[in-house]
C-alpha cells in the first residue's frame, strides 16, 4: 500500500506511453458573452504564443505587447548573439549589469535556486548543450563528458555584488529557458492590466497566464495534458487569476536502450531526472515562481515538494502525475481539480 504524503493527496490512476506536443492549448467556446473576445497566435521564444482577448484591445496595443515580448527576448534568451545573457555566457570572469529586467530574474532564480536546493538552476545550460536533446541525433553523452558539464553547473558558482556578475569559471552559463517564459507572461499581462483589460487569457509554450475569466463565466478552466497522450486532458484546473505552468517528460524526449532521455536534468547528477513524476502543473499568482517550480517540483519529486509545500516559503499549489499511473493533487486546489475519466477521450485546452 502506497504512503500518501501528508498534505497532497493521491485522487486516482492511470497515464498511459506519451508523445512530443505543447502542454496547454487555447479552445474557444461560445457561453452567451458579452463581450466577444479574439483569438491570436504569434511565434517566439522559440515556441507559439496565444493570446484570448477582448475585441476591445486595439491592433495598436496588440503590437505593443509583442515589442514588449521581443524586448525581454533579446534580453533572456542564450542564442540571441547580442543578447545580455549571450554576452555574459561569452565572458570570462563576468560582467557588469545594469539591465533592471535582468537583474529583477537573474535575482529571483538565484533565490529560488537557493529555496529548492538547486532543483531549479539556471546555470544548467552545459547539461542542454551535451544532451542535445532537440537535435537531429540525440545520443547519451560519455560519463566524462557529463562531470566535465557538471563542473560549470550550479547556482553558487555565480555571485551578484554591487551590480556586477561574476562567475567560478569561464565555463559558466546562464539559461533563462525555466523561468523567461513565466516572467515574460507576467510582464505582458500587466502591461494589458494597465491598458485596463480586465479578462482574457495568455499561453506562452506552457505558461498560462489568467487576466480573468472570460465574460459569462466565474473561472477559467486550464486543461492539463495527458503525459501519455499530449492531445487528451488528464484533467482540468479551474482558476479565476494567476498563471499555470507545466512541465513533463513528454514535451522533448529520445529514446535509447528502452529509455526516455528528457529535456529536464537533475543539477545534480547531469542525467534527465528521476523522481517518479512524468508531469506537474504549478499554479500560482507570481508567474515567475510558477514556471521555475514546475521545473524544480519535477526534480524534487512528491516528497520534495511536500516538504516545499509545507514550509509556506511561497505560495502555491500542483498538480502531479506520477510515473506508477497515480496522481496527487496539494490540499489547497483540491476542489478546483477536475479529473478526467481514465479514458482520457476529451482533448484538452483552456476555456
Amino acid at each position: 500500500m502506497k504512503t500518501i504524503p501528508s498534505r497532497l493527496v493521491a485522487v486516482g490512476i492511470a497515464i498511459l506511453p506519451a508523445v512530443l506536443c505543447l502542454a496547454i492549448l487555447l479552445i474557444s467556446r461560445g457561453c452567451g458573452e458579452t463581450v466577444s473576445y479574439r483569438s491570436r497566435e504569434t511565434f517566439a521564444m522559440d515556441t507559439i504564443l496565444s493570446f484570448r482577448l477582448p475585441d476591445t484591445v486595439t491592433e495598436e496595443q496588440y503590437q505593443e505587447t509583442l515589442a514588449q515580448i521581443k524586448r525581454l527576448e533579446e534580453i533572456f534568451s542564450r542564442t540571441v548573439p547580442d543578447s545580455v545573457t549571450s554576452r555574459f555566457n561569452r565572458s570570462e570572469s563576468g560582467m557588469e549589469i545594469t539591465d533592471p529586467d535582468f537583474l529583477a530574474l537573474l535575482s529571483r532564480s538565484l533565490e529560488i535556486a537557493g529555496q529548492t536546493g538547486g532543483a531549479f538552476d539556471l546555470t544548467a545550460g552545459p547539461l542542454t548543450e551535451i544532451w542535445d536533446i532537440t537535435g537531429e541525433n540525440p545520443e547519451i553523452p560519455d560519463e566524462s563528458e557529463i562531470q566535465t558539464a557538471l563542473t560549470a553547473v550550479g547556482y553558487r558558482k555565480l555571485t551578484l555584488q554591487d551590480g556586477f556578475l561574476s562567475k567560478e569559471n569561464s565555463g559558466v552559463s546562464l539559461d533563462f529557458g525555466g523561468c523567461a517564459k513565466g516572467y515574460i507572461c507576467e510582464a505582458v499581462l500587466n502591461q494589458l492590466k494597465q491598458l485596463g483589460v480586465e479578462s482574457g487569457i495568455l499561453s506562452f509554450g506552457g505558461n498560462v497566464g489568467i487576466l480573468g475569466p472570460l465574460e459569462g463565466k466565474s473561472t477559467c478552466r486550464v486543461g492539463i495534458a495527458n503525459p501519455d497522450s499530449p492531445e487528451f486532458a488528464a484533467g482540468y484546473l479551474s482558476v479565476d487569476r494567476g498563471f499555470v505552468s507545466v512541465s513533463g517528460d513528454y514535451e522533448r524526449y529520445f529514446e535509447a536502450d528502452g529509455n526516455r532521455y528528457h529535456h529536464i536534468f537533475d543539477p545534480k547528477t547531469g542525467r534527465p531526472a528521476q523522481s517518479g513524476v512524468r508531469s506537474v502543473a504549478v499554479w500560482s499568482e507570481d508567474g515567475t515562481l510558477a514556471d521555475a517550480l514546475s521545473t524544480a517540483l519535477f526534480v524534487m519529486g512528491v516528497q520534495g515538494a511536500q516538504e516545499l509545500y509545507e514550509s509556506g516559503i511561497y505560495s502555491f499549489e500542483a498538480v502531479f502525475y506520477l510515473s506508477d499511473g497515480s496522481y496527487y493533487v496539494t490540499d489547497g486546489i483540491r476542489d478546483r481539480y477536475e479529473h478526467v475519466s481514465d479514458s482520457f477521450s476529451r482533448e484538452f485546452g483552456t476555456e
